[in-house]
């Protein structure tokens, strides 16, 4: 792996991943909130599996409960270590890659070079030039 200096202000390197180079940038605090999402996503998606032969009712007020319940620090931590989470992550860190798709990094990223391209993002970690995300407010009705 080389440095891949694009920007001052963005850290970056550049990995080769079967064959091609690719380039992977710390993350920012948007990356980490579109992650809190994706997180919320995949318990809506067990939520509504498990609710599935539930009436209406029932299944609106699981899905609300997991929309109320906050992303604690330790399960983001918990979340980026599963194979989802981590390919999550590293589709995240590929953003200045012209079409790279969460399809694609999900066929790039497998057994043999999952720990490698993690522990590149992983070693770049958080931009500090990038302000906290303001709290998103409640939406009227929900």
């Amino acid at each position: 792996m080389a440095d891949n200096i694009q920007d001052s202000s963005i850290r970056s390197v550049t990995i080769t991943i079967k064959g091609k180079e690719y380039t992977l940038r710390e993350l920012d605090y948007d990356c980490l909130a579109s992650f809190e999402t994706f997180i919320r996503s995949q318990r809506l998606k067990i939520v509504s599996e498990a609710m599935a032969g539930a009436d209406s009712e029932e299944r609106s007020a699981a899905r609300m409960d997991v929309l109320r319940t906050p992303i604690e620090g330790s399960e983001i931590d918990k979340e980026m270590m599963t194979f989802n989470g981590a390919r999550y992550i590293i589709w995240l860190a590929m953003q200045d890659n012209p079409g790279v798709t969460q399809a694609a990094v999900n066929k790039l990223v497998d057994l043999d070079n999952f720990s490698e391209i993690l522990d590149a993002v992983t070693a770049l970690g958080v931009s500090e030039d990038s302000p906290p995300a303001p709290a998103a407010e409640a939406s009227p009705g929900a």
